[in-house]
């Protein structure tokens, strides 16, 4: 059995599983292939979104290229990623294509797929600030849990 194969089996088995990409809804081949080729992981921050029920029930499929600014790209698989809650909330509207106007000539629905692995390091670069600035929130929070015990 090929990789292509035990791709497919997988997928059944995972829809039958009920795994789902939208919150609410039932389990969809078309999202449960997205968990598959994305194996498994945030394409922004890498975690596993398997680890445990808090993680998959708020795992997402976000769209790569935000359905706002690109309605054409909307219903295209290469633009639709795996994220957690918290990496889809923090990207929100960003375009990762606002920088790349060479890419932005090159790129349509067909030719998505290939510039899929560029848009995502954009918008990773993008998220490190906000991840950065909600690490110092949390940091700073602790330090005033920490000496107000009485809270």
């Amino acid at each position: 059995m090929d990789k292509e194969e035990k791709n497919e089996k997988l997928i059944k088995s995972l829809v039958r599983a009920g795994l789902s990409g939208k919150h609410g809804e039932n389990s969809e081949e078309k999202f449960v292939e997205i968990w598959v080729r994305d194996e498994f992981k945030c394409v922004y921050c890498g975690e596993y979104l398997l680890k445990d029920k808090i993680r998959m029930t708020s795992a997402q499929i976000d769209h790569l290229l935000p359905k706002t600014k690109h309605p054409k790209y909307k219903d295209v698989p290469a633009n639709w990623v795996l994220s957690c809650f918290l990496c889809n909330q923090l990207k929100r509207t960003f375009d990762p294509l606002k920088n790349m106007p060479e890419i932005m000539e090159k790129i349509s629905p067909d030719t998505l797929g290939v510039y899929r692995n560029l848009l995502i390091n954009a918008c990773k670069e993008h998220l490190k600030k906000s991840w950065n600035e909600k690490e110092g929130i949390l940091k700073k929070s602790l330090k005033a849990i920490n000496q107000n015990p009485d809270r």
